[in-house]
């Protein structure tokens, strides 16, 4: 149990540190959601592929960075 705790305490910064760039990372997008709303007249039909991408890269960032420091 003691081994447990210490590899748990070990492992905090990791974690905080992934939440950080996470949220920074959908802080982002959401940033260039809001710049094209602005720019374009029609969004819906503008940049759903450049979202799909978007998503699917932090989607894997998010799980690679799960899973090693799990």
């Amino acid at each position: 149990m003691k081994k447990l705790i210490q590899d748990n305490v070990e492992a905090l910064p990791v974690y905080i540190a992934m939440v950080l760039i996470v949220f920074s990372l959908f802080a982002g997008y959401h940033g260039l959601k809001l710049i094209r709303y602005t720019i374009t007249n029609h969004p819906e039909r503008n940049y759903k592929f450049f979202e799909f991408v978007i998503s699917v890269i932090l989607i894997t960032i998010f799980s690679t960075l799960l899973f090693t420091y799990k």
